[in-house]
């Protein structure tokens, strides 16, 4: 099982937006449906990732290949948002 927890956290994987703050990303990948859960931190790890229905990692640090949707809220600003001003 480690292997392949370690599988799962090392893949490329672009999230999109979830179904509210508890599960706030999910992602269709090679097949599977993927969920991230937020947990009850400190207590637990922040994140558990749940693969078709079954939890398959419990996790703190987010992984460098999964890429995480653009805010679509302007009230939250991301570090990679710019605005482009015209100036007359």
């Amino acid at each position: 099982m480690v292997t392949e927890v370690k599988n799962h956290l090392e893949a490329q994987v672009a999230w999109e937006n979830g179904i509210g703050p508890e599960y706030p990303y999910v992602a269709d990948f090679e097949g599977e449906r993927w969920v991230i859960r937020l947990n009850n931190f400190p207590a637990e790890n922040l994140y558990t990732l749940i693969v078709d229905d079954v939890e398959v990692a419990h996790f703190d640090d987010w992984p460098e290949l999964w890429s995480r949707p653009v805010s679509q809220d302007l009230s939250e600003p991301t570090s990679s948002s710019t605005l482009a001003v015209e100036h007359s």
